[in-house]
Formats: C-alpha cells, sequence, structure tokens
C-alpha cells in the first residue's frame, strides 16, 4: 500500500533524480531539508544547496537513473528504500574529471518526514565501490570486479 510518505519519495527519485525536475523539490522538500551521502559525508542543508547538488550530480551522470531494487518500506515518519543508480560519468564530479566511464551501484536511502514532506535524506552506498568503477584505484589481486546489482521485479 503506498502512503503518502512513500509517494512523496517515489516522486523524488522519478522527478527529480531521474527526470531532473529540479522545481519539483519545492513541493516535496521542507525548506530546511537536510542531505547527506558519502560524496557529503558532512551534509547539505537547505533546498537550494540540495537541488544544486542534485544539479551537479546529473551534469556528471546525464544519464543518471535510480530504479527500485525493493520496496519502499515506511514506519512512523520514515521512508526506506533501496535502488540501483546506473549512469556514465560524462561531466566533473566535483574535482574529478570525467571518465566517461559507467557507474552501477546498490544505494539504500532513509527520507525522514515532516508535515508530508522530506525532512532528511540519507543515502548510503559503497564510495569505494564508485571509485574502482570511475578507474581512480587500481584493482587489486583477489578482488574480483563489481558484480551486476541483482533486482527484483517491484511495482513503481
Amino acid at each position: 500500500m503506498l502512503t503518502e510518505q512513500k509517494i512523496v519519495v517515489r516522486n523524488l527519485i522519478n522527478d527529480v533524480w531521474n527526470s531532473g525536475q529540479l522545481a519539483a523539490v519545492d513541493q516535496l522538500t521542507t525548506e530546511k531539508v537536510r542531505y547527506q551521502c558519502p560524496l557529503q559525508p558532512t551534509g547539505l542543508q537547505g533546498r537550494a544547496a540540495y537541488k544544486q547538488w542534485i544539479s551537479h550530480l546529473r551534469s556528471a551522470f546525464p544519464d543518471l537513473k535510480l530504479t527500485a531494487l525493493t520496496y519502499l518500506v515506511a514506519e512512523g515518519d520514515q521512508v526506506i528504500g533501496r535502488w540501483s543508480l546506473t549512469g556514465t560519468h560524462n561531466g566533473n564530479l566535483s574535482i574529478i574529471r570525467a571518465t566517461n566511464r559507467p557507474v552501477n551501484l546498490a544505494v539504500m536511502a532513509a527520507f525522514r518526514f515532516t508535515d508530508e514532506r522530506i525532512l532528511d535524506c540519507t543515502l548510503s552506498y559503497d564510495l569505494f565501490t564508485l571509485v574502482r568503477q570511475l578507474g581512480l584505484v587500481p584493482e587489486l589481486p583477489g578482488i574480483s570486479p563489481a558484480l551486476p546489482i541483482p533486482s527484483m521485479s517491484v511495482p513503481v
């Protein structure tokens, strides 16, 4: 069953992250939304900073796509989900020049709500896998390359 909060998360993923409709952030988040991920460990605060970060990532990965791997789970004021993030690094990512390499990461995200809008968003993914897929660290003996992320048939 889709709760209002799950619908907000689904819209954030589809409309903002996958389609680049940054104006939708205003309807889906609070004014003081907080965002944290391995590339932003100290976090960002506010809609403007969040929009700027999304724009930056979509510029670095123009074909960025998040695909649901599991159902969204809601409890109280929180929603948690798991996605596959795919894209090709065709633009600069902070100080990392474009490598033109594809990436495929498993991403877990936890969202906390207030007044039916996202207040906090915390993404978790393996930063080492990301830098490895971008070719920024050498292959290590005995460690196999990243395997494809298994998917489930999940309604969106």
